[in-house]
C-alpha cells in the first residue's frame, strides 16, 4: 500500500484520496480537523501522536506562547481538555527524546527562538533538580528547585492512549 504524505492542510473542503489496491477514503480537510495520518504520526487539529506510540502530544495553536511557572505546570496539563480527552499530564523527559524529538519537524509547533526549552516532570531527588527539555538540539537542562519559580518556560502535555 502506497502512503500519501500530507503537508498541513488549511482548505475548508473535503477530499476523496485513492490508495493503489485499497477502496476510497473520503477525509473531511474542514479546518485541519480531520485525522491526518503519515507513516510514522498522525495529528488532529489540536494533537500528534507517533505511530507505535502509547502518546499523545497536545499540539494545538496554544503552544506558541504557552509558558508556565514550575508551581502552575501540573494544575495546567490536568485542567487541559484537547480532542475531547481530559487527562492529560506534564511528561518526562525521556518521553520527549523518545517518542517527540525524532519527529520535531512533523509538529505544528516544535519550538521557537522564545520557547524551546520544555518542562519535565523529572524530578532528580538527590541533587534536588528539576530537568528541563530543550527541544531544538535534544539536551537537558537542570535547574534547583529553590530557584525554578524565576522562570517560564514551555509546556507541552501528553496523555497515555
Amino acid at each position: 500500500m502506497k502512503i500519501l504524505k500530507l503537508a498541513t492542510i488549511s482548505l475548508s473542503v473535503s477530499a476523496i484520496i485513492s490508495f493503489t489496491g485499497c477502496d476510497s477514503q473520503t477525509v473531511d480537510l474542514k479546518d485541519n480537523a480531520s485525522n491526518i495520518s503519515t507513516d510514522g504520526f498522525s495529528a488532529t487539529t489540536n494533537t500528534f501522536t507517533v505511530n507505535g506510540s502509547n502518546l499523545t502530544w497536545q499540539d494545538n495553536d496554544e503552544l506558541n506562547n504557552n509558558k508556565q511557572y514550575y508551581s502552575n505546570i501540573e494544575n495546567y496539563c490536568s485542567n487541559l481538555v484537547l480532542d475531547g480527552y481530559d487527562d492529560w499530564r506534564v511528561p518526562t523527559n525521556l518521553e520527549y527524546r523518545n517518542d517527540l524529538y525524532p519527529n520535531k519537524d512533523n509538529l505544528k509547533f516544535s519550538y521557537s527562538y522564545d520557547n524551546y526549552i520544555f518542562w519535565t516532570s523529572t524530578y532528580i531527588e538527590t541533587s534536588d533538580r528539576i530537568v528541563m527539555y530543550n527541544l531544538s538540539n535534544d539536551y537537558y537542562v537542570f535547574f534547583t528547585k529553590n530557584n525554578i519559580e524565576v522562570y517560564k518556560w514551555g509546556l507541552r502535555c501528553v496523555r497515555d492512549n
